[in-house]
């Protein structure tokens, strides 16, 4: 019983030590293996999709400009690399389907479609989340 008692106090003191030496600089957005931009988009009428930002770890800004109905290109602010991104959005129950895809490193063309070949507007809450890994 001794013998496992000093090692539990040996490992906690350790453990205790390693912590103490870690870099207090280093956050969560440091460690992940990649960088996000995360964001609900809403758009009504022949207005441009707007942007609520929920969390920008890659500090990439977003211009949305509709460019016919149910169709919207994303202008990034800075180009990233296609080739370790990943680009999802979600439906709305308004709508059939959202198909979204990168046109090239700085752009993001979005449509919303509701049945075959008819595009349409106005939608809330859209996630989109975009990530970019390391």
């Amino acid at each position: 019983m001794k013998l496992s008692t000093t090692l539990l106090k040996l490992f906690l003191i350790l453990s205790f030590i390693m912590l103490m030496g870690c870099d207090q600089d280093e956050n969560f957005e440091e460690l992940a293996p990649y960088r996000s931009y995360t964001a609900l988009l809403s758009q009504q009428g022949a207005e441009d999709p707007v942007a609520t930002v929920l969390e920008n770890t890659s500090n990439l800004t977003i211009i949305w400009s509709r460019i016919g109905a149910g169709k919207y290109l994303g202008t990034l602010s800075q180009p990233i690399n296609m080739d370790k991104s990943t680009l999802l959005v979600s439906t709305p129950p308004t709508h059939a389907i959202m198909r979204i895809r990168f046109n090239n490193p700085t752009e993001i063309y979005l449509e919303a479609i509701q049945g075959i070949n008819a595009y349409t507007d106005n939608y809330t809450s859209v996630s989109l989340e975009f990530k970019e890994y390391k």
